[in-house]
């Protein structure tokens, strides 16, 4: 990185977003390294107690991490750390508990009793599936460090989640 990242973040930005522009999409590794300095930068403006500009960064983080079906999950860790370390805000995309669960679930075709189900017998199904069962385990992992700052109707809709978590592939 260049010794000013938020040009180098910024830059990238004016490249690849909003999603679909001109531009071939951004490779992986490379979102993966915006992201990860971004982190950075929300990282240090919240131990320098700058919180909105720790959420204007984590915002763009977000963005930048849901610019690739393999970045996704940064996507929700760095919502679900947000509303960790600033509390669960109704309404605002990055704070709301319950967009996170949205978010994690969005690609989970199943009810938790099915996934429950399908977790008992993962040595038999299709690879297809047990990859979408590591999916939804990753993506749920965050509701560990939520559970506790987010409102009960949120709370009840991640504890079937979580109950289930252990016996995920």
């Amino acid at each position: 990185m260049t010794a000013d990242p938020e040009q180098t973040i910024l830059a990238f930005v004016h490249r690849h977003l909003p999603a679909g522009s001109r531009h071939a999409p951004p490779a992986v590794n490379e979102v993966l390294f915006i992201y990860e300095s971004i982190w950075a930068l929300v990282r240090r403006f919240l131990e320098q107690d700058r919180k909105e500009e720790a959420m204007s960064w984590a915002r763009l983080g977000v963005q930048v991490a849901e610019l690739t079906p393999a970045t996704r999950i940064q996507a929700i860790n760095l919502c679900a750390w947000m509303i960790s370390k600033c509390g669960h805000h109704d309404h605002d995309p990055l704070l709301d508990g319950q967009n996170l669960v949205r978010r994690s679930l969005s690609e989970v075709p199943w009810s938790p009793t099915e996934a429950q189900h399908l977790a008992q017998t993962w040595q038999t199904q299709p690879l297809e599936t047990v990859q979408a069962l590591r999916r939804l385990k990753n993506a749920t992992r965050s509701f560990d460090t939520v559970i506790d700052r987010v409102p009960d109707g949120v709370r009840e809709q991640m504890s079937p989640w979580l109950a289930i978590r252990r016996d995920l592939p």
